[in-house]
């Protein structure tokens, strides 16, 4: 059980791997293995253990609102019981913690959904949109539906409310864009000539600075062509 060899030594960044090589002792030279209780041990331990005496193993999971995630609630062959070496497999179902079911976050705000979270050891990704109908840092949506059963370490995608959209101020047309593109908001582009605006940049939007922009409204863009040209007679 004691260490034989490590891969390195000395300062890690916190990313880096550290492989540990640990000594089974010496081979234990019989048939057969009186099995042990693994109920409450780690992962870890078991297949440990289970190399250590040479024996076929496997792992399933389940819920349980008695172990710990990760620590084993049962095994199918009793402890105590003699198993031969290379034979039997031996089943250890490992405790996932327990059910946990998902309430309705529609409307709940971030404090909330954060507490709720830490509560029951799930993990948080956070993303926002506007939307005119849900207050702002309140809950839009979930990737998990009401009354999901989850386990421990699950994570969640949570889109937060930024409010009421309300139209900018933009100095160009690509600034415009990666705007609408990142928080997904329709627009929709319109050429057309004009003889003050330079070709490319933008003539008018739809919408006034201010302006708030409901769910699902469409902003047109009027993009200037430039300086209308005749099409000289070119026979001959």
């Amino acid at each position: 059980d004691t260490v034989i060899e490590q891969n390195t030594s000395g300062s890690l960044k916190r990313d880096d791997e550290l492989k540990l090589t640990f000594s089974y002792g010496e081979e234990l030279g019989y048939e057969e293995v009186s099995l042990i209780d693994f109920t409450g041990k780690s992962k870890f331990e078991v297949e440990f253990y289970m190399k250590q005496h040479q024996l076929k193993y496997e792992f399933d999971n389940d819920f349980s609102d008695q172990h710990k995630r990760g620590l084993v609630i049962k095994q199918s062959i009793k402890p105590g019981k003699k198993v031969k070496i290379n034979d039997e497999t031996v089943k250890v179902t490992i405790s996932k913690g327990p059910k946990i079911k998902v309430p309705d976050f529609k409307g709940m705000s971030m404090t909330e959904v954060t507490e709720w979270a830490i509560k029951n050891k799930v993990k948080l990704e956070f993303s926002d949109k506007y939307d005119d109908s849900i207050k702002e840092n309140n809950v839009i949506s979930v990737n998990f539906e009401k009354g999901k059963v989850i386990e421990q370490g699950t994570v969640l995608k949570v889109v937060l409310s930024r409010g009421k959209l309300t139209m900018p101020k933009f100095k160009s047309f690509n600034e415009f864009r990666e705007w609408a593109e990142k928080y997904e908001i329709k627009y929709e582009e319109k050429h057309e000539f004009n003889d003050d605006i330079a070709i490319g940049e933008v003539i008018s939007f739809s919408y006034k600075k201010g302006d708030t922009i409901k769910n699902g409204d469409t902003i047109v863009v009027k993009i200037s062509d430039g300086k209308k040209k005749e099409v000289p007679n070119l026979k001959g």
